[in-house]
């Protein structure tokens, strides 16, 4: 477990680098010009922002049940499933505005990175505003108490009517 949350926080870590770069040039895009780098960069951000969290608390737990129980040894195999299941769920999460509104990540001087924002809803198909709104209410009202660990990457402050 402390080799994936130091695996994440090294790519995190790395990823901010071309935030950096942006920063010291007054905001400019710079390494975010290139469409690829730029979802890449959105993909792993977001993808890591929960993954990051999830392997703490995955660790929290295992530390918890090994006080409970301490003579019962937290399973390796259980630990993997769950962080590969959480990994999936994080990269479809992060993937969702590609594939259901079919919007890139863009690059926002203002986050100093990639985002996804300002989505036409009115020109998607009934079905993708159902999974989509289904999915935002989901993570809104059983997520955690900091809710942008939970919702993909679509600032929805911006949608369109």
């Amino acid at each position: 477990s402390f080799l994936a949350i130091s695996f994440v926080d090294i790519c995190l870590c790395s990823n901010m680098l071309f935030s950096a770069i942006s920063a010291l040039n007054d905001g400019a895009a710079m390494c975010f010009k290139s469409k690829f780098l730029c979802n890449l960069w959105g993909l792993v951000w977001h993808t890591g922002q929960g993954l990051s969290v999830f392997l703490v608390a995955l660790l929290a737990f295992a530390r918890w049940r090994c006080m409970v129980k301490p003579l019962k040894t937290v399973q390796r195999r259980t630990v993997l499933i769950a962080i590969a299941t959480y990994t999936t769920f994080q990269i479809f999460k992060s993937t969702l505005n590609y594939w259901y509104v079919r919007k890139d990540y863009q690059y926002t001087s203002m986050f100093l990175g990639c985002t996804v924002s300002n989505i036409d809803i009115g020109r998607l198909a009934t079905i993708d505003k159902v999974v989509l709104f289904s999915f935002l209410y989901i993570c809104e009202n059983h997520g955690s108490s900091h809710t942008h660990h939970c919702l993909f990457p679509v600032n929805h402050v911006l949608l369109k009517k």
